[in-house]
This record gives C-alpha cells, sequence and structure tokens, in this order.
C-alpha cells in the first residue's frame, strides 16, 4: 500500500474513532472487496464471506473508540479478519462434528427399550419446555437451534441487537437445563456413547 494511502488511512481511522460516519464509510469501501475476496477464498461461501467482512466493519464502528490507532490500518483490518475467518471455521467444525455425531447416535440400531422410551420423553418434555419460554425468547431459541439462524440473522431479521440475541438464547439455554435437569445424565450418556 503506499504511504500517501497508509497516511490517509491512519486520517481516517482518527476520525473514525471521533464518531466521522463519511471517514468509516471511505475505509469501508476502500476495503469491503479486498476483505471479502480473502474471506471468500478461505470460507468457500459467499454469505458468509459476507457476514464475516461485515461484522468485522460493524464491530469497528461500535467499538471505534476502544481500538488502539494502529500502525497500519491495512494490517489492523486484515489482522482482526484472519481471526475472524478462523473462528468461523473452528464453529463449522464444530457444527459438523455435532451433527455427524447425532446422526451416528440416532443411526444406532442397539438402543435399548429404556433409551428409546427415556429419548421420546425427553423429546416431548423438551417440546413442552420450548412452548413455555417467554415469546420473544422461544422465538430466537427455535430461530437459532431448529432453523439455524446465526446471531447476527436472527438479529437483523428481528430487529434486535445481537447482545439482545445472545441474552435471550442464554436465557432459553438457562430455563431449559433448569428444567430438564433431571434428564441431564440421560443426555449427556446418549451423546458420549461410542458409535
Amino acid at each position: 500500500m503506499p504511504e500517501a494511502l497508509a497516511g490517509e488511512d491512519n486520517h481516517l481511522f482518527a476520525q473514525v474513532q471521533r464518531g466521522d460516519r463519511q471517514a468509516f464509510a471511505t475505509l469501508y469501501r476502500r476495503y469491503w472487496r479486498k476483505f471479502y475476496g480473502f474471506a471468500y477464498n478461505a470460507i468457500r461461501s459467499e454469505s458468509e464471506a459476507e457476514d464475516v467482512v461485515q461484522e468485522l466493519f460493524a464491530d469497528f464502528w461500535l467499538n471505534r473508540q476502544q481500538w488502539t490507532r494502529p500502525t497500519s490500518v491495512n494490517a489492523f483490518f486484515y489482522s482482526i479478519l484472519r481471526n475472524r475467518i478462523l473462528d468461523h471455521i473452528r464453529k463449522q467444525q464444530v457444527r459438523e462434528k455435532y451433527v455427524i455425531r447425532i446422526r451416528q447416535t440416532s443411526l444406532d440400531t442397539d438402543n435399548s427399550t429404556l433409551e428409546t422410551l427415556l429419548a421420546q420423553e425427553l423429546e416431548e418434555r423438551l417440546r413442552e419446555e420450548i412452548k413455555e419460554l417467554p415469546e420473544r425468547c422461544r422465538e430466537i431459541f427455535e430461530l437459532s437451534r431448529f432453523q439455524c439462524y446465526s446471531v447476527e440473522e436472527i438479529a437483523q431479521r428481528l430487529s434486535l441487537s445481537p447482545q439482545t440475541v445472545k441474552n435471550q438464547l442464554t436465557k432459553a439455554l438457562g430455563i431449559l437445563r433448569t428444567n430438564l435437569s433431571d434428564y441431564a445424565l440421560f443426555v449427556v450418556v446418549c451423546l458420549t456413547m461410542p458409535s
């Protein structure tokens, strides 16, 4: 990156920290396409690459006063982007392992009658407990767990902040964990059974 552009980026960064939306828009336009290409090459999904880059810029704006002004704005952004991509890939791998584990468990034909009955009872109880969650909490939980929406997608869909969505998910999980505690051992055994 030419020195003049790097100096301008440093100036724009300082202006963004003071709340200058125009400076933010300039940095956004300057880096968005480059970051998208970088994220897409790593993730290989257009929508997920867009999400990662959008989250980077949203976080940059929302936390603008907390960032320490970097020597190189370009290196600063790439460092954050790289970490976000790695986090995204890790989360994706965890999701994939979880899905594989559930499929293996559900395909296991050696379940005893008691285990089958307990699983059916747990599923029925879980459905009842989900219905009893506060309306907004239930809606967010179902979007997250049954329709696989990300926190950001839910926030956008329901016109809420991502933090509100996270708080509601935490609340839902806490309520379900408490209300289904008598099934905890069964869930642990089922999810840790060797394939």
